[in-house]
């Protein structure tokens, strides 16, 4: 159970990262634009 936990733990903040990225390069690419 400890070690599922874990690895959706690890999981989730993996995606989250990967979501904040793609949030970045958005806002970088709308004040290029501006």
């Amino acid at each position: 159970m400890l070690h599922l936990h874990s690895f959706s733990a690890d999981a989730f903040s993996y995606s989250f990262c990967l979501l904040f990225g793609d949030f970045i390069q958005f806002q970088k690419l709308m004040w290029e634009l501006k």
